[in-house]
């Protein structure tokens, strides 16, 4: 008789450990099956010079990076784009922050992304953009324009506006030379505005432009956009 109650309470354990198994693998299925959250960035913060972090030297400092967790995200990776030189570093970790050595007096862009063990697929933070602060420096150059219209590699239909966002560290008054021409780069100067587009006409049918933006800001200090393209119809 105690065997046989044995055995029942045996086959009745056994019977709700398969059913939570079950029931577990289920839910871990759902979890798994939702892709990573995009990350919110806190630090270095958009648009402003950045005077934290550890000196290592005259030309460089160490900066920790900072950003909210994102749900359903397992790793992270941290891309950062050096705006002078165009490097772009990858950085991975497991946590919602990282130290990173940077050039000193750099302008950069950065953003986050969102990553799982469980789905194929990654979510893009904002971008930002900060300036690295430098020893003794009293003006920054604007932070490099960035491209608003025609995206880079369209076609572009009818009348061709060029559209671009240009800012400033120190909120000076900016000016912007702008350069077009079908050979890269663009050597041909078009005019200098005040505005942040300009509006092109006469360009060839069926050709690719290149063109790139200058930002100038009131001290004379200056920054050159990447170099842009477009196709006419």
């Amino acid at each position: 008789m105690k065997l046989k109650v044995r055995f029942l309470t045996i086959m009745v354990l056994t019977a709700l450990l398969v059913n939570c198994s079950n029931e577990n693998e289920g839910n871990e299925e759902v979890v798994q099956g939702v892709p990573p959250e995009s990350a919110t960035l806190v630090f270095p913060v958009n648009g402003e010079e950045c005077l934290e972090g550890d000196v290592l030297s005259s030309s460089k400092s160490r900066l920790v990076f900072e950003w909210d967790t994102s749900t359903n995200t397992d790793r992270y990776t941290l891309v950062i784009n050096n705006l002078n030189s165009g490097e772009v570093t990858e950085t991975n970790t497991l946590e919602n922050s990282i130290g990173v050595v940077l050039d000193r007096n750099t302008p950069y862009e950065w953003y986050v992304l969102s990553k799982s063990d469980h789905v194929d697929g990654l979510a893009s933070s904002d971008k930002w953009r900060f300036y690295n602060a430098g020893e003794g420096v009293i003006n920054y150059a604007p932070f490099p324009a960035d491209i608003v219209e025609p995206k880079m590699g369209s076609t572009a239909t009818g009348p061709v506006t060029l559209r671009w966002v240009g800012k400033d560290v120190d909120s000076e008054i900016l000016f912007f030379k702008v350069f077009l021409s079908t050979e890269n780069p663009p050597n041909t100067f078009i005019g200098t505005t005040s505005n942040q587009a300009i509006e092109l006409s006469n360009l060839e049918a069926d050709s690719i432009y290149f063109w790139k933006v200058v930002s100038e800001d009131d001290k004379g200090s200056t920054s050159a956009s990447p170099i842009f393209e477009f196709k006419t119809d």
